[in-house]
């Protein structure tokens, strides 16, 4: 339907309300006044920017500007979902998986979201989880994030939502082996491309100190096959049988 014969089919009038009529034709209310005016500011400018056109675009204009600050006034008015505190339990687990997550020089949000997750027996997404703990939703983000990387939580699917949704992964070998290949094993295999420069400026110095310092780099090299060498069985023995 073109806007001439929008115009001509009896939306005239509302087509051309005014802010006053909005108000009283039940657009929006009183307390509202001024967002209404919004319509008649670009129906405004609309007209003359492009007077050109005549005064047949301008209804059909004007009803756009009524139905979108309508939609915006709505969409204002809608309220937020109650949401459902935690309980004292919820808290403690919480705070014990914050404590953890700061040991191991993890962001907060780390062991925020993993210990909601965990005392959760329903599956949450990120709004839930933001929600919940009320942080931001940047932190919410980063922390399912580092999560994710080392295997700590697993998306489900819930049907008729698109979002993603999440569980905690209680399986302390699957976490620990992510944790170590994520953010352990990298630094190990760093550890020895360092060493392997250390020892290649030795070639800067002679007599006494060059002896010391190849000394002390030995040293280092004999940590670095250890750490190699047990990681693994530290990750076995963490994990268990079954676990």
């Amino acid at each position: 339907m073109t806007c001439l014969s929008l115009y001509s089919s009896g939306n005239r009038q509302l087509a051309l309300l005014g802010q006053d009529d909005w108000i009283s034709e039940g657009f929006v209310g009183d307390g509202e006044r001024r967002k209404a005016g919004l319509g008649n500011a670009l129906f405004d400018v609309f007209r003359a920017c492009h007077p050109i056109l005549g005064n047949h675009v301008f209804p059909c204009f004007s009803v756009a500007c009524a139905l979108f600050v309508q939609y915006k006034l709505n969409s204002m008015n809608v309220s937020s979902p109650e949401i459902e505190r935690l309980s004292e339990l919820e808290r403690e687990m919480i705070e014990l998986f914050v404590r953890m997550a700061d040991m191991l020089n993890l962001p907060r949000s780390v062991g925020e979201i993993y210990g909601l997750l965990f005392s959760s027996a329903q599956p949450l997404c990120l709004d839930d989880c933001r929600r919940r703990l009320e942080i931001s939703k940047g932190s919410t983000s980063q922390g399912l994030r580092i999560l994710k990387s080392f295997g700590a939580i697993r998306t489900v699917y819930v049907p008729g939502d698109r979002k993603d949704y999440f569980v905690a992964e209680t399986s302390l070998r699957k976490i620990a082996a992510g944790f170590a290949n994520e953010q352990i094993r990298p630094h190990v295999d760093g550890g020895r491309e360092r060493l392997e420069r250390l020892r290649g400026m030795l070639a800067d110095y002679d007599g006494d100190r060059r002896e010391g310092l190849e000394a002390r780099i030995e040293i280092l090299e004999n940590w670095q096959r250890r750490a190699g060498t047990t990681l693994p069985i530290v990750l076995r023995l963490i994990g268990g049988q079954g676990a």
